[in-house]
């Protein structure tokens, strides 16, 4: 009986034919006589890499920047060192768009040369992830926005952690945009939004069906160089709802930067609905996609009803009118950190807020409190001795900024409007802190009103074990400028918290509260300043 043939192992380094550096994320593949795939791998960050090999393979290495190299192998070639050389011209920026080039079109120029080597980037990042698949923290969110200034008016954040070779997925396969499209329509007219991922632009379905041409970065992309695409048009495949775009190559980095893209086929007042996928080289080399965002517009369609009660059949998108623009939906997340199984770490750097309070002169404000908050987050600090603020970093997303005079902050009370922002990078701001009149204005707004030359009470309700007390009465009595008693009462919100407006200054003031077992009650002689702050604890009463 004769011994099975086993497979051989081919080590080797691949650098840089010029400088001699090694070169990470080259894909290295054996292929047998026939140039069939056998295996591939990819190099690591020292160049690395290693593969079983057969009698009679070859070896082909490939890495965006770089001309291709194949190998034939020899019986004995155990250990080897692939050169690669460096063809900057093929991600040369360019000054106007190439020619556009087709499936079917027999030259392509620079289109077809910068596809070459956005594939070869785009398999190194599928490889990557698919032989070291970290352990990836995500924070994902999911908003909409009202349809004139487009503010945000409901948002939700979730983090999580997953154990997955990649942070983004296109959630169905290349086949499928190819023949369906990016876009899902619900029968009762909800839509589903599909992006592709680096996966499905490998696909071949993705060439065959998409125009290409080579795109000049100006703006944010200067010294970028982009692979445009636009779907093409023939019969069956225009009244899909396609993506065309802009695939990013930071040209001096020799890797993949952005893709950005919109959706094609859609009706006029969904116009803009796209998204953006950005990517990272990770520490390990492998290219992976740290942000994604997808938007679109939230469309009604009223359906006209012919004589017998059934709906007319609908146009195509583009040329119907029937339809109401309600808001706008985004959904999108990004990579918070990742850990690999080789102990290698990294986290994304978070933006920070920072700035100043001043006040109605422009002068800074010592002590206020400004308050940061979102669905997830929420935090407070004073302003120093300059008025200036600094938040450690957080997650982007949509913040509200609060300000207040510290006496008012410590009893819950706001005085000025939240001011909301998106955080997305690092952000300074300026807040403006109103003056006395206007925030005890803004506070007296639930109910209450307030008038120069009485005062208002800020207060607040502890139970006996010191927790806030919740949704319980408060009785407030004063003796009024015609001698009569006034009598007020209130509610405590979440925090304990409850404003009295209106008090009569210089005169005595009683309050009390009072629960099935507690109660609590404080009298003031004298009412001196326009904002006193004062504090109910509850306490069991005896049996």
């Amino acid at each position: 009986m004769s011994a099975p043939v086993t497979a051989q192992r081919i080590t080797g380094v691949v650098r840089d034919s010029a400088t001699g550096e090694p070169l990470t994320t080259a894909v290295v593949s054996v292929l047998d006589s026939t140039g069939k795939l056998y295996t591939r791998n990819i190099s690591d960050g020292a160049g690395r890499f290693s593969l079983a090999r057969l009698i009679g393979s070859r070896l082909s290495v490939i890495r965006i920047g770089y001309a291709p190299r194949e190998l034939s192998l020899n019986a004995t070639d155990s250990i080897i060192t692939v050169s690669m050389r460096a063809i900057p011209a093929a991600l040369s920026a360019v000054t106007a768009k190439s020619r556009r080039v087709c499936p079917g079109d027999r030259e392509g120029g620079e289109a077809l040369a910068l596809w070459e080597q956005v594939r070869a980037a785009l398999l190194a990042a599928v490889l990557s992830r698919e032989l070291n698949s970290p352990r990836i923290g995500l924070i994902s969110f999911k908003r909409t926005r009202e349809p004139l200034r487009k503010q945000i008016d409901d948002e939700t954040t979730e983090s999580k952690f997953v154990v997955a070779d990649r942070p983004y997925v296109a959630a169905r396969p290349a086949w499928a945009f190819a023949s369906d499209g990016y876009m899902r329509e619900e029968a009762g007219g909800e839509r589903i939004y599909y992006a592709p991922d680096e996966g499905v632009m490998l696909d071949e379905s993705f060439a065959s069906t998409h125009c290409l041409n080579v795109v000049s970065g100006t703006g944010e992309h200067k010294g970028d160089v982009g692979l445009g695409f636009d779907p093409i048009e023939s019969d069956g495949h225009d009244t899909l709802v396609d993506v065309k775009g802009v695939l990013w190559v930071d040209r001096a980095a020799r890797s993949l930067r952005s893709l950005d893209f919109e959706y094609t086929g859609l009706e006029r007042l969904a116009k803009g609905s796209g998204g953006e996928l950005t990517f990272r080289v990770m520490p390990t080399g492998a290219t992976m996609v740290q942000r994604w965002l997808i938007h679109s517009a939230i469309l009604a369609t009223d359906l006209e009803q012919t004589a017998g009660g059934l709906a007319r059949r609908q146009p195509p998108r583009s040329d119907r009118s029937n339809v109401r623009l309600l808001g706008y939906q985004e959904t999108g997340g990004e990579v918070a950190s990742a850990e690999w199984k080789n102990g290698i770490k990294w986290r994304a750097p978070f933006p920070q807020f920072q700035g100043i309070v001043l006040d109605s002169a422009k002068r800074p404000v010592r002590g206020a409190v400004v308050r940061l908050v979102n669905r997830s987050f929420d935090d407070s600090l004073v302003t120093d001795s300059n008025g200036e603020f600094n938040f450690p970093p957080v997650e982007r997303g949509s913040y509200r900024l609060f300000v207040a005079d510290s006496l008012f902050s410590v009893y819950g009370a706001s005085t000025a409007p939240p001011r909301s922002m998106v955080l997305m990078d690092d952000t300074d701001v300026t807040l403006w802190l109103p003056s006395r009149d206007e925030m005890l204005r803004f506070a007296c707004q639930n109910g209450e009103r307030y008038a120069p030359g009485t005062a208002v009470i800020l207060g607040r309700v502890l139970g006996s074990d010191g927790e806030p007390a919740t949704n319980v009465h408060v009785d407030v009595s004063w003796r009024g400028r015609s001698s009569t008693d006034v009598k007020r009462q209130a509610n405590t919100d979440d925090g304990g918290h409850f404003v009295i407006c209106g008090a009569e200054l210089n005169g005595a003031i009683d309050l009390s509260s009072n629960t099935r077992r507690e109660s609590a009650s404080v009298h003031l002689d004298v009412l001196k300043d326009d904002v006193t702050g004062i504090t109910l604890i509850l306490k069991r009463r005896p049996h």
